[in-house]
């Protein structure tokens, strides 16, 4: 009997790799960057009243950028205050911030922000295009005998 267990540092590698990409997706999906954030750190959707010339655009790259960014803005959506927090810090913030910088300021251990950013990060995983994120892998029976 075959098993799938989620592997979640490669899990977390993809997340970091798209959110990472967060601004440039953003700016390709051609979103404001006064993109605004509520008090619990969601995106509000904001209407586009700006006027594009289909001509010059790269239709495939900005349709492909908008459905990545409108994916990203409703797995957001889906997590808790907290995680949104934690992920907002780490990448959606118009300043740069280390890492440092951000468990410094929110006066808690390197180790526990880590571990907290890891849980938002897999959550955001689960929720983002219904789990296209998560990397499972496989597990067999016999190595597991618990199972």
């Amino acid at each position: 009997m075959v098993l799938e267990e989620l592997d979640t540092e490669k899990t977390k590698r993809k997340v970091n790799r798209l959110l990472g990409k967060y601004h440039s997706i953003r700016r390709l999906a051609g979103q404001p960057i006064d993109q605004k954030i509520t008090a619990t750190y969601s995106f509000e959707p904001k209407s586009s009243g700006r006027k594009t010339d289909k001509m010059a655009d790269d239709v495939a790259v900005k349709i492909e950028a908008e459905a990545q960014f409108e994916a990203i803005k409703h797995a957001i959506n889906c997590l808790d205050g907290y995680s949104r927090r934690r992920l907002y810090l780490k990448y959606f913030s118009n300043e740069i911030c280390y890492d440092y910088m951000i468990y410094r300021a929110e006066n808690i251990s390197e180790a526990s922000y880590y571990r907290e950013l890891g849980k938002a990060q897999l959550e955001f995983a689960e929720a983002y295009n219904n789990g296209e994120l998560l990397v499972f892998r496989e597990i067999r029976q016999n190595d597991y005998k618990d199972l």
